[in-house]
């Protein structure tokens, strides 16, 4: 899937096997719960419906205590009437 800038999944995972088989598995986890749109980008790959909720990436090269075919996964999640309990 292309996006704006000519940016893919094979692009950003590319030579990283290991990476990619895990962003498939995530993605197919993210695709069951519903419809989504998918953006790949330079440095990330975003799921989102109205709003942008999930992104993938690469550990930095400095980032030596995370496997080396490791992605990372971040969820920004609106939470409404949070009480606290």
């Amino acid at each position: 899937m292309k996006s704006p800038g000519n940016w893919t999944v094979e692009g950003l995972l590319a030579g990283r096997p290991e990476a990619l088989a895990l962003f498939h598995a995530v993605r197919k986890y993210i695709e069951s719960i519903g419809p989504v749109t998918m953006e790949a980008m330079k440095s990330q790959i975003s799921f989102g419906t109205e709003t942008k909720f999930a992104w993938v990436w690469l550990p930095q090269p400095w980032d030596r205590k995370r496997p080396e075919n490791s992605i990372i996964l971040t969820f920004g999640l609106k939470l409404n009437n949070v009480t606290g309990d």
